[in-house]
């Protein structure tokens, strides 16, 4: 389900560098700058829960619909819809609708290198 192979901890690095390089700018930042940062913050912001942080590597291989991933996180119809409008506005998630049913995929597929990186940091 991970994905970046044996250059993980290499993306993980690169990360890290990113991250510094965020903070040592925010000495200097322009307006361009605060809205990439802020831009950055809220999806961070939609990532920082666990259900959501589920739903993303639920639906990184398959589309699932609302109703399978409410099971599987053993939540209501309305709180797993609520989950999923918070992925969405942020354009990590988008939704398709077959005959009745609507089932959501994951579009910011580079997420999963993240991922990939706090998981290798997190066993090491």
């Amino acid at each position: 389900m991970f994905y970046g192979g044996k250059n993980g901890h290499k993306s993980c690095y690169i990360f890290f560098v990113l991250i510094v390089l965020v903070f040592l700018s925010l000495f200097s930042m322009n307006e361009t700058d605060q809205l990439l940062f802020q831009n950055h913050a809220d999806i961070y912001k939609a990532l920082a829960h666990p259900t959501r942080l589920f739903i993303v590597y639920e639906i990184a291989e398959n589309k699932r619909s609302v109703t399978e991933l409410a099971h599987k996180v053993g939540v209501d119809l309305s709180t797993m819809s609520k989950h999923l409008e918070i992925l969405r506005s942020r354009k990590i998630i988008s939704r398709i609708k077959q005959g009745n049913q609507v089932f959501y995929r994951l579009e910011f597929t580079c997420i999963l290198n993240f991922f990939e990186c706090v998981n290798n940091s997190l066993i090491t």
